[in-house]
């Protein structure tokens, strides 16, 4: 049934590369509800073309924890093309306080950092 609700959602990205993959990203690991909702997002009447993605971009960023939100409005702060080192930018987000541990997990904040920074790339 994903594999329908997929082949709907391709189509209402005009096949537009990026608008599929942003979508694909966001939509990896969710459960129906999630894909229904982008759905019924109805991305076929806003005419997508790649320069006009910034519906699927903003659902996408929405679709994202507060705290990883955060975590990638910080990256904006460097300029583009900028190399990091993943630890250094990890502790970055440590040290402002944007990463949280959860108490049920057991986690290090390192581990939660992780976590965010392969959330964010993918």
């Amino acid at each position: 049934e994903l594999d329908q609700i997929g082949r709907e959602i391709v189509k209402q990205c005009a096949n537009v590369p990026l608008a599929i993959r942003v979508v694909g990203t966001a939509l990896y690991g969710q459960d129906k509800r999630k894909w229904l909702s982008f759905q019924e997002l109805a991305l076929g009447r806003t005419d997508v073309a790649a320069d006009k993605i910034e519906p699927i971009l903003k659902r996408s960023y929405l679709n994202l924890e507060p705290q990883l939100r955060i975590c990638f409005k910080y990256c904006a702060l460097f300029p583009k093309d900028f190399e990091i080192e993943k630890a250094s930018l990890i502790y970055m987000w440590i040290a402002q306080g944007y990463v949280v541990v959860p108490s049920d997990k057991g986690q290090t904040v390192e581990d939660v950092g992780e976590e965010y920074f392969l959330i964010l790339l993918r």
